[in-house]
């Protein structure tokens, strides 16, 4: 289930006319980020915005959704945490 789930957001966040074969360049900047999210959202629309934020991290960047799971800014389960993660998220960079 976790491998169909993860190949369903790479074909969501892959774009029709772009080689986006690296992921993580999609933090880069949060527009992107934001893009990718509402990309996601239309394929599962069921999701909630912490858990379309998760996930999308999740695929995009592992190392920094192993990070901010479980703390006080993870939105997965509650998107009144939104805000702090996308705080949270502003003060990271994607490697050089």
């Amino acid at each position: 289930m976790q491998d169909d789930v993860e190949r369903l957001l790479r074909d969501a966040l892959a774009a029709e006319s772009v080689d986006r074969s690296d992921l993580r360049r999609i933090v880069d900047s949060a527009s992107d980020f934001d893009q990718a999210v509402d990309r996601v959202r239309r394929g599962f629309p069921q999701w909630r915005l912490g858990q379309a934020q998760s996930n999308v991290l999740r695929v995009c960047r592992p190392d920094l959704y192993s990070e901010v799971t479980g703390t006080e800014q993870d939105p997965f389960y509650r998107d009144d945490r939104v805000t702090a993660f996308r705080r949270w998220m502003a003060d990271r960079r994607a490697p050089g």
